[in-house]
This record gives structure tokens, sequence and C-alpha cells, in this order.
């Protein structure tokens, strides 16, 4: 399970964008092989126990202009930001 949270980690896409917790694919991509056992456990035991952590159900909504009037709400796309860690998993 183990080296298949790395490969898993590794096809993140390597945008600039985070979720609330600030951290970038790019970061996990480099410790990936010391988070891999961490995120198994705590993947495993999140399923195990029918639980999926309250943190990682957070996300930002952004949005972000289409086109149009600025002033018009219906002229904005919401684009959610969530974490990678919620991604892995």
């Amino acid at each position: 399970m183990d080296n298949e949270i790395v490969h898993i980690i590794n096809s993140l896409n390597n945008k600039n964008s985070a979720g609330y917790d600030d951290i970038l694919n790019k970061i996990l991509e480099l410790y990936a092989q010391y988070l891999s056992k961490p995120l198994t456990y705590v993947h495993n035991t999140s399923i195990i126990q029918e639980y999926f952590p309250e943190r990682l159900k957070y996300v930002i909504v952004d949005p972000v202009f289409k086109n149009g009037d600025r002033s018009k709400i219906a002229n904005y796309w919401p684009i959610s930001l969530i974490t990678s860690f919620s991604k892995i998993f």
C-alpha cells in the first residue's frame, strides 16, 4: 500500500494552487517516500473505522471570472480547492 500512496502522490497535478493547509503537491512529491507510511496508516484506520476526517472535508471556493459584466455573480465560475491529502484519500 505504501508504494500505491507514493504513486498517487506522484500522479497529482503540480499546479501552484493549494487548499486551506497551503501545502503544495510539489512538497508532497518531494517527501512522498517519508509520508507514505503515515498516510497509509491514517487511510487504513479511516477505512476500518468507517470515518473520513472532518478537516479533510474542508474546501476553499474561489470565484473565477469567466466573461461579461464583473458585477454579476453569474459571470463567475466556482473553483473548489481541496487539500492534497484529501486528493490522496
